[in-house]
């Protein structure tokens, strides 16, 4: 891996900007649609011209780099030595219901390692980012100068404020008994969801955040913000994101990081 990604992340912080940009426009459009999924999730027309926007930026100055959109996935080698990985949308849900929190998430991957990290939150004014080695920042676009952030030190789960997406999910996945285990033993459980719940993890305002099935999209902008701001950021079984997408992730203080791990797989 490169010593220093700076030209990386103003990259990306330019990039999510302009990405966002396109999607506020785009939703206000004539031509403004929202369609299905064969999953039955939500994509708009919104999504596609925001990925695209990001894409033709990414090419254009990045011309040897691999990209992996949300919208337009494509086959990868998970070790490639550059590979930006972006969501246009995260949270669509709340996107095309007017709910404020959605965000733009790209993230630059070097030999699989998530080392670059952009989330930026229009609608709720809030933008996080972080790149290897640099620290992470919150402010209030990816123009602003930011502040630093840091998790908590959190230590003991009676003390924790843990937040996850959907409990369904949990029970989806057959996993609702462990989540309600960390639920019960925690001093509050939340539902903030998506990427803002990890972020907050990150700003030192949550202690946990846990989801039980990810993409790599969803997650590998987190994984700096979360490590650069000293938390942990891994899969259900303590494996590297994004390459073990698929397995959930648990963003939190590294002190309970190991006691949530051990719920996961004894």
């Amino acid at each position: 891996m490169n010593g220093s990604y700076k030209a990386d992340l103003r990259l990306a912080l330019g990039a999510a900007e302009a990405a966002a940009a396109y999607a506020v426009e785009a939703r206000s459009g004539a031509e403004y649609r929202v369609d299905a999924k064969a999953d039955g999730s939500p994509v708009s027309t919104a999504d596609l011209r925001a990925e695209e926007a990001v894409r033709q930026l990414i090419v254009t100055e990045r011309p040897d780099d691999h990209f992996l959109g949300e919208e337009s996935p494509r086959s990868f080698s998970a070790s490639a030595s550059r590979v930006w990985v972006v969501d246009p949308i995260d949270a669509t849900r709340n996107f095309v219901r007017g709910i404020p929190i959605w965000a733009t998430l790209i993230a630059l991957l070097d030999q699989g390692h998530p080392v670059v990290g952009v989330v930026y939150a229009p609608d709720l004014g809030r933008c996080w980012w972080a790149a290897a080695g640099e620290g992470a920042f919150c402010g209030e676009s990816p123009s602003d100068q930011g502040r630093k952030i840091h998790t908590r030190d959190t230590e003991q789960p009676q003390d924790a404020y843990i937040s996850t997406t959907a409990f369904d999910t949990w029970n989806e996945y057959g996993l609702m008994d462990e989540y309600q285990y960390l639920a019960s033993r925690s001093y509050c459980n939340r539902g903030f969801g998506d990427f803002f719940q990890h972020c907050l993890v990150a700003e030192g305002v949550l202690d946990a955040a846990l989801e039980p099935v990810v993409a790599p999209w969803d997650v590998a902008a987190l994984v700096p913000v979360v490590s650069e701001a000293g938390g942990k950021c891994t899969d259900l079984h303590g494996g590297e994101l994004p390459v073990a997408g698929g397995r959930g992730i648990v963003s939190s203080t590294p002190a309970l990081h190991q006691q949530i791990m051990e719920v996961f797989t004894r």
